[in-house]
Formats: C-alpha cells, structure tokens, sequence
C-alpha cells in the first residue's frame, strides 16, 4: 500500500477539504495520522462508501455546480450574466486584469459577425 497519511487520502476526493477530511476521521474512529499501508481492505471500503454518502464529491459536485450556474443564467441573475459573457463573476478587478476570458468570448463574436457579414455580401468596415 502507500505511506500516505489517512486525511491526506480522504482529501484526494474532489470537494474535501482539511477539516471535513479530519471530521470524518474521527467519524470513523480512526486518527488522522494513521497510515493507509496499516488499513485492511475492508476498512478503505468503508472509509469509501463514508465519504461518498456523506459529501457531495465528484461528478455530484460537479453536477450541482453546473446546474446552479444554468439557473443563474437561466433567471438573468448578475452572477448569471456575467457567466455567460465570461468575465469574473466574484468582484475581481475587471480595468487591469481579467479581461482576457471575456476577450476570447469577443474575439470569437468577432469572428463569427465577420464571417456572416462576408457570407451575406455586405463590405467589411473596421474603424
């Protein structure tokens, strides 16, 4: 087995942090600092089917954090807007950086409004 500690283990699950991994732990009755190559089998199966009833992790996570941006966009929130123009959502600073994901969105609006206006026959006019 690895030489790994037993929170550090539990934090590989995506959406675990130090101190829910600690808390489940001792929900376990294990301490922290014990290591995985001392776990049976059968421990590490249940230390699995723990975590996965008790945390949202994975492709859960994932799925929830989709599905509220879409409700976001969905009712027009702020938050929403912003994620769909692709610019910063949490107050970052927007007049000296972080611009550049909403410039590839630009770029790509650009692109496509020229390659209509080409295809329609009307002149191409940059100022």
């Amino acid at each position: 087995m690895s030489n790994i500690q037993l929170y550090k283990l539990i934090r590989q699950f995506k959406g675990i942090g130090l101190s829910v991994s600690k808390k489940l732990c001792l929900i376990l009755g294990y301490d922290s600092r014990t290591k995985v190559r001392y776990l049976k089998k059968k421990d590490l199966e249940r230390i699995d089917l723990l975590v996965r009833e008790r945390v949202l992790v994975d492709k859960a996570l994932d799925f929830l954090i989709k599905k509220n941006i879409e409700k976001n966009k969905s009712i027009k929130s702020y938050v929403g807007r912003r994620h769909s123009l692709g610019l910063p959502v949490r107050g970052q600073r927007t007049h000296s950086n972080g611009l550049t994901s909403g410039s590839i969105v630009s770029a790509t609006a650009l692109s496509f409004s020229l390659s209509s206006c080409t295809a329609v026959g009307l002149p191409l006019r940059i100022a």
